[in-house]
């Protein structure tokens, strides 16, 4: 199985995503999780229709919900859809071409760790 979590994030970077490397991250990609990271001002384009979401084996998509303040709510309905979730693939594609490994993200921008 391979997993890859690709964040679209802001600079700098928030402690709560710094937190989230320090405590999630680091262990997970040990087992071979991948982490990639895309500034979003260099994707706001490819983006603006969509919200996060969970994508399966190219098969299912789950959009996630947040309120204002950026909380949880709740995750979305499943679509599996074949035109609506080649609109996601597509997307996951082209963000992970974009991506930059994590640890190479956090050196080029000179981020240091919680």
């Amino acid at each position: 199985m391979r997993i890859i979590d690709l964040q679209v994030l802001d600079l700098p970077m928030s402690d709560y995503l710094k937190f989230g490397i320090e405590m999630g991250s680091s262990i997970a990609e040990q087992y071979g999780q991948r982490f990639l990271f895309v500034e979003r001002d260099k994707v706001a384009n490819l983006i603006a229709r969509f919200q996060d979401y969970w994508l399966f084996d190219n098969k299912a998509v789950i959009p996630m919900n947040y309120d204002p303040r950026g909380r949880f709510i709740n995750k979305g309905t499943a679509i599996t859809e074949p035109i609506s979730l080649s609109k996601y693939i597509y997307l996951k594609t082209d963000l992970i071409k974009r991506g930059i490994p994590m640890h190479e993200f956090l050196k080029n921008h000179k981020i240091d760790r919680l």
